[in-house]
């Protein structure tokens, strides 16, 4: 008996040493590039059960269109994902000149406009030998096939409408040396459910993400201001995450968000505009952060730092009822709006003002 315990014993973990050998079983990746100049960031292997981010290649002239595995192109991937064996990626171009027009401005080029309404778009780092660093006016503007673009780090402005109603965009890699963001930039991607925003980022424009399909966003540390509508009509954003160093946050800047909860109000924050979160049927509760000068929250209600305003009540609150603080003299415009639960609402003999 004891012999064959000491058998099963072994060959346990002779089965052990053997699965583990098996899942750190490194793969050879080969790259065939067709012209073109490899990322230095691309591995050339890879272990078992790991996925692996695919960098671009470059090409003099052409736009790269994916990574494909077989020479056919006929399987885009841009993940290594659960593959058990060597690979061979095939790099696929299009003349640049076919898709993207540019425009010279005194030592760099701006990304004029896309000619050929292609699914993927991955803009060049340079072009003619010179930097490309702006995406223009309306560049991309209702090219309705794009799903995915990608974005070299020479860029360093994305431009008013560049990419608006690109109904299909799904996935956008920005520059990780991106500075600003113009206004109605994303407008109408309703496709898009996720981006990251670099923190080099110091300028987001009025409804920048507008009429997005966002379904949460963290706001560079950089940007002070909220400008207006910035997220207007994002009807499947439910989590944002502000910077602590914001200071104002415009009229509508959550304008028709349904999906929003609650949200938190750094306690840098001095200025909220009108009807912040008008027509956010879901919000319940606004919280404001220990230390904040300017506002405070009263069981989820937003009230100046005094007591003396009721700026928002919270539209979905359930409640039937609710009383006004102690204090309270003034009610701020639209604070009740679209509160369809309520019934009744005490007001104290401080109130002066109903605007």
């Amino acid at each position: 008996m004891k012999k064959l315990t000491y058998v099963f014993i072994i060959l346990s973990l002779c089965l052990c040493a053997l699965m583990l050998s098996s899942c750190e079983k490194t793969y050879d990746i080969t790259y065939e590039l067709n012209g073109g100049e490899n990322s230095p960031d691309n591995p050339m292997e890879y272990k078992k059960g790991e996925t692996v981010s695919l960098d671009f290649p470059e090409r003099e002239d052409y736009m790269f269109l994916g990574w494909y595995t077989e020479p056919t192109f006929e399987n885009r991937i841009m993940k290594i994902t659960e593959a058990d064996s060597d690979i061979t990626l095939y790099a696929k171009w299009i003349e640049l000149g076919k898709v993207l027009s540019f425009k010279f401005d005194e030592d760099f080029y701006i990304v004029n406009g896309c000619r050929n309404n292609v699914e993927f778009i991955a803009i060049p780092s340079t072009y003619k030998g010179l930097p490309v660093t702006k995406i223009g006016l309306e560049a991309f503007k209702d090219c309705q096939n794009v799903k995915y673009v990608y974005m070299p780090d020479s860029i360093i402005t994305v431009g008013a409408l560049s990419f608006w109603n690109c109904t299909s965009l799904e996935e956008i890699r920005l520059s990780e040396n991106l500075i600003n963001i113009y206004t109605l930039a994303f407008a109408g991607c309703e496709s898009l459910k996720n981006i990251d925003i670099p923190n080099s980022v110091t300028t987001l424009s009025s409804a920048a993400f507008s009429d997005t399909g966002i379904t949460s966003i963290t706001i560079p540390e950089g940007i002070t201001t909220l400008d207006y509508q910035m997220f207007s009509d994002c009807k499947y954003l439910s989590e944002v995450n502000l910077p602590k160093n914001l200071t104002t946050i415009k009229f509508n800047a959550f304008w028709d968000c349904d999906s929003l909860e609650t949200i938190v109000i750094p306690k840098s924050v001095s200025t909220i505009g009108e009807e912040l979160f008008i027509y956010c049927d879901s919000i319940k509760n606004v919280e404001v952060e220990e230390g904040n000068e300017f506002f405070k929250s009263i069981d989820g209600v937003l009230y100046s730092k005094d007591g003396k305003k009721l700026i928002y009540y919270p539209a979905g609150k359930t409640d039937t009822s609710y009383t006004v603080s102690d204090g309270a003299e003034i009610i701020d415009f639209g604070a009740f709006r679209e509160s369809g639960h309520l019934v009744s609402v005490s007001i104290p003999n401080t109130l002066k003002e109903i605007r």
